[in-house]
């Protein structure tokens, strides 16, 4: 079902959920994490793919070196889509230990706020040591929250070419004078395209409440061993300028694809 999202500025949107999409006037508007994932280094995913079919193949074949599996000239099709979607299960894994940490934030925040109950403790203990270096953060320097899972959008023209983009935004508030924005992760490391989402958020943000960011922050959760980072950046005019550009940048690839089909 398509949640309606009407923003200060007038602009109305729809946002569907399941699918993470998001509308204006029926046509669908590009998403914040796809435009920075331009700027992305995206090659450790071919050796990281294949690390994870190797582990694969290796339980499987000590199952099968130790007699707990027999294999035939039958079943041996599954151990193969096994191992072939390794990666997808380690992802499908990734991605939800990134919802529920997301879903638990958020209703700390809002209850932060005074908009909903006091989150209970996760039963899973990564979770729990993933949540708890931000809420230390939060309850040491008691950031005056302004809003959690926030959708923004924007809109611009550049040489021309009309573009559009829409995001929901993990955090912003303000610390003392500052006007900041927020993004949880729970990736290994900090990447480039993240930095870059964030100053895509931070131009919607302005367009959408007409407030100028100061700052940007990263918070890097601990997972699988990893420590926690906390990283905040000046916000200042070549972000500005340049994170609309990649929007249209994207806009222009899809005229692109469709000219080379």
């Amino acid at each position: 079902m398509l949640k309606t999202i009407n923003l200060p500025n007038g602009i109305e949107l729809k946002f569907d959920p399941d699918r993470h999409k998001y509308f204006r006037n029926g046509k669908e508007v590009m998403g914040v994490t796809k435009i920075a994932e331009m700027t992305g280094d995206h090659g450790w995913r071919i050796p990281w793919t294949a690390k994870m079919a190797g582990a694969q193949a290796e339980s499987i074949l000590l199952d099968v070196a130790t007699s707990k599996i027999q294999i035939d000239e039958v079943n041996y099709q599954s151990y193969v889509q096994q191992i072939k979607k390794a990666h997808r299960s380690t992802s499908s894994q990734a991605i939800a230990f990134g919802h529920a940490g997301h879903g638990i934030l958020e209703t700390y925040v809002l209850w932060k706020m005074g908009r909903g109950p006091e989150p209970t403790q996760p039963k899973n203990d990564g979770l729990k040591a993933a949540i708890a270096p931000y809420i230390s953060w939060s309850d040491d320097v008691n950031p005056d929250y302004i809003s959690s899972e926030e959708v923004v959008y924007y809109e611009g023209t550049l040489h021309g070419q009309y573009f559009e983009y829409a995001g929901t935004l993990d955090v912003r508030f303000n610390l003392g004078t500052e006007h900041c924005i927020g993004d949880f992760k729970t990736a290994k490391e900090n990447k480039r395209d993240y930095v870059w989402q964030m100053a895509l958020y931070a131009a919607a943000v302005e367009q959408s409440f007409g407030k100028p960011v100061d700052k940007l922050f990263l918070f890097k959760l601990p997972k699988d061993g990893h420590e926690y980072k906390l990283r905040n950046i000046e916000l200042d005019d070549r972000y500005r300028n340049f994170a609309p550009v990649l929007a249209a940048m994207k806009s222009m690839a899809f005229e692109i694809d469709r000219a080379i089909k």
